[in-house]
């Protein structure tokens, strides 16, 4: 049987043990039932089971149901946790230990503390009459130890409640022997009455199902275990308890004229024989059990042992082979077999030169006859047949002698190792393709030891910074490294050789051999062999002088530039003053002459005065346009989270009195909240809603539709349709263009920079607009905006 069945049946029989108490229990509770009946209808049988016997009284038998029932009650609270239970299973105890203390103090003082109103009336003649009904002091005792062990059990003193059994057990089998034998000593203790047969059964049961509760734990664990001492322990407690009694009878009938003396001594012997030998069959069971651990703990360690060189032997991924002098095999393993795909029968006793490749046949036999007394082990490397492929294999063989010293076999113990040559092929076809790749780069290649010293360099680094391969190997790369780019240098180094970064890259400066300074990028990985230990850096150096060298022009432009675009502010608000303050004062010499002179003047002096008004007009709103075309760039706000259905509702807002005017029909729908320059945002959309205005048609109702299409890519499409008048098709790359007019100033007034600022805008925003549209067919605008 093995070791799982053994737990597994040892885990088995408390649970069996704790059923059986159960069913215990309620034989005791129909014990107490049926010696309640018998007061009831007065059936002596019931009272006493044997007649002049003492019998058992009614609070004993409540005494044994109360036991039952708590015993049960704390098995169902095993199952389910309520309240109730367990304040039952404190309270039923408690109460039978009140009532066997109150007993016991009427016996010790020749009280009377009316215990015996539970009693039922008895015969006058009956042999224990004189107590009225009252238990006996053993059987009080018997009650408190029982009860007191069941608060035990419920508080989970596993031990003590098995301790307090003993007791119980020790009274009950005492008052047995003493009516088997009829020694009255056993059974009353000195008193008037005595613990009925039938008690003493139901103290016994009771006793068992409470130490069958939890039998797993305490000194009954000894007797439940499935072990040797567990075993014997049930086998011989039974007959220590049967075979003393039995002797003793034997011997009463034996000598049947026996004296009461000797009959008391053989009661007691009995007893004590049976205590004494009980606890002599539980320590030597507890014994047998260590020893039988031990034995099943050495015989598992041996099992697993076993199991283990099972598994290295039969099992083994190595090949294993043994082999004669003569070259015939006498043993493989079933790797070997399976390796080579063939059947024990077909290889043992046979040459096992068939297996090896044609060529490495007498390098193997070379290698073998090199093997001696002096020389036992020897490692060969060579090929196989394997299947009608060759594979790559590793023997290390070693000499077998025999009792005499002599060479009696070779053992062999093989690997494939097809891998590591294919691995070793591939290493070395790798070193050259690097090294070739190294030699042959571009770009600057150096290996770098963690000291800073170059070790191997290739041709194209000893070109950029004019040192043979032989100068550059003598130096190090802090001595050519500008002294300004050396502390970053050798901090990205340090941070590296600690782990904190893997791989870093920086512009910085070298010192060429011609003393000339040269800017290139370095890029830099470090090599580490298996213990994580640096082994040198890998550095590619790119020449970027020339770039540099544009970078700096380009700076210089770009200052350039700066300077020219704030002279052309300057410029602008010079322009902007200079330009508008005249038209300013002119336009007040024409109100001032309207109203001096105005009524001297003629229809056609007057005529002239309005059209010189309309010129300043269209003059100002020209170099305002001119100015908001020039400051999209130069005057530009930082992006932020704009709202375009904020914006195109201040739009409606600034334009509400021309679109009452018209009567025009304005719908908004779902428009996104985009990042870019609001003010700039707002004027897009308010030049093309006053186009879309302007440029509505005569004979319908304007209508004017602003929305968003979905698209697939990394843009907004906002669209603003019209049923305007349109214009060409070929007309919509033109209209961006600045100062590029659809229709003649007489009939639409305008600067025609409208939409090219609108361009503008939109590309400054990194989109784009365009326009769609057939005469007297509306437009169609299309913004994108990215996301």
């Amino acid at each position: 049987m093995s070791l799982i069945q053994k737990r597994s049946q040892a885990a088995k029989l408390p649970s069996q043990l704790r059923y059986a108490s159960i069913i215990i229990c309620m034989i005791v509770i129909c014990l107490g039932s049926s010696v309640i009946v018998g007061w009831l209808f007065d059936i002596t049988w019931l009272k006493s089971i044997i007649a002049h016997r003492v019998t058992m009284k009614v609070s004993t038998a409540l005494g044994l149901i109360m036991g039952g029932i708590a015993l049960l009650l704390w098995h169902q609270q095993q199952k389910n946790q309520r309240v109730i239970v367990r304040v039952a299973l404190y309270l039923l105890p408690s109460i039978a230990i009140a009532f066997s203390l109150i007993t016991l103090i009427e016996y010790g003082f020749n009280l009377d503390l009316g215990t015996s109103w539970l009693a039922l009336p008895d015969s006058p003649d009956a042999i224990d009459a004189v107590v009225r009904g009252r238990m006996s002091p053993p059987t009080a005792w018997g009650f408190l130890l029982l009860n007191t062990a069941i608060l035990c059990l419920v508080r989970e003193y596993y031990l003590t409640a098995q301790l307090l059994i003993i007791g119980i057990l020790a009274i009950a089998a005492a008052s047995l022997i003493g009516h088997l034998y009829y020694v009255r000593l056993l059974y009353t203790a000195g008193s008037s009455t005595g613990v009925a047969i039938h008690t003493s059964i139901g103290f016994l049961l009771l006793s068992g199902a409470l130490l069958a509760t939890r039998s797993e734990r305490g000194w009954m664990r000894v007797l439940t275990r499935k072990e040797a001492g567990g075993v014997m322990a049930r086998w011989l407690l039974p007959l220590m308890i049967i075979v003393p009694p039995v002797l003793g009878g034997l011997i009463w009938w034996l000598v049947p004229d026996m004296p009461q003396a000797s009959e008391i001594a053989i009661a007691l012997t009995i007893t004590l024989e049976i205590l004494i030998l009980s606890f002599l069959v539980w320590w030597m069971a507890r014994k047998l059990n260590q020893s039988d651990r031990k034995r099943q703990q050495l015989y598992a360690n041996l099992l697993e042992a076993e199991t283990r060189f099972r598994a290295i032997v039969e099992d083994q991924t190595e090949l294993i082979c043994r082999y004669r002098p003569d070259s015939t095999i006498s043993f493989v393993n079933e790797a070997y077999c399976r390796y080579f795909g063939v059947k024990k029968e077909q290889l043992v006793d046979r040459p096992f030169a068939p297996l090896i490749y044609d060529r490495d046949r007498d390098l193997v036999t070379q290698k073998i006859n090199s093997m001696s007394l002096t020389n036992p082990t020897v490692t060969i490397t060579h090929r196989v047949w394997v299947n009608g492929k060759v594979r790559w294999n590793q023997w290390n063989n070693r000499l077998i002698l025999d009792k005499a010293g002599a060479i009696s076999e070779y053992q062999a113990v093989g690997r494939d190792i097809t891998i590591l040559k294919e691995i070793e092929a591939k290493l070395r076809e790798s070193e050259v393709r690097f090294r070739l790749a190294f030699e042959d780069a571009a770009t600057g290649e150096a290996l770098v030891s963690p000291d800073g010293r170059f070790i191997k360099v290739n041709r194209s680094l000893c070109e950029i910074v004019g040192y043979s391969e032989a100068e550059l190997l003598q130096k190090t790369f802090q001595e050519i490294t500008h002294p300004d780019d050396l502390d970053l240098d050798l901090n990205y180094v340090r941070q590296m050789l600690a782990g904190e970064i893997r791989t870093y890259q920086m512009e910085k400066r070298y010192l060429q051999a011609s003393s000339r300074w040269i800017w290139i990028l370095l890029s830099v990985s470090l090599v580490k062999d298996i213990e994580d230990k640096p082994l040198y850096f890998i550095a590619q150096i790119q020449d970027i002088n020339q770039r540099k060298q544009a970078e700096a022009k380009l700076n210089a432009l770009l200052q350039e530039l700066e300077r020219s675009n704030q002279e052309l502010e300057e410029f602008a608000s010079v322009v902007s003053h200079d330009l508008i303050s005249p038209l300013r004062k002119q336009n007040l010499f024409i109100e001032s002459l309207q109203e001096d002179y105005g009524a001297v003047l003629d229809e056609e002096g007057r005529e002239y005065l309005t059209k010189m008004t309309g010129l300043n007009l269209r003059m100002k709103a020209l170099i305002v346009n001119l100015l908001t075309y020039a400051r999209i760039t130069t005057q530009a706000q930082p992006f932020t989270p704009v709202s375009l259905k904020d914006v195109v509702e201040d739009v409606l807002y600034d334009l509400e009195p021309e679109i009452s005017r018209i009567q025009a029909q304005i719908k908004i729908g779902e428009l996104p909240t985009v990042t870019g320059d609001r003010s700039q945002l707002q004027q897009l959309f308010q030049n093309l809603l006053q186009n879309a205005l302007k440029f509505h048609a005569s004979d319908r109702t304007p209508e004017i539709k602003i929305s968003q299409s979905p698209t697939d890519n990394n843009f907004y499409q906002i669209n603003i349709i019209d049923n305007g008048i349109g214009f060409e098709p070929e007309q919509q790359e033109k209209i961006f263009t600045p100062f590029h007019r659809l229709y003649s100033q007489s009939k639409y007034a305008g600067t025609g920079l409208g939409l090219a600022i609108c361009d503008k805008i939109v590309q400054r925003h990194q989109g784009k607009i365009v326009a769609c549209s057939q005469p007297q067919q509306g437009a169609t605008f299309i913004v994108y905006l990215p996301k």
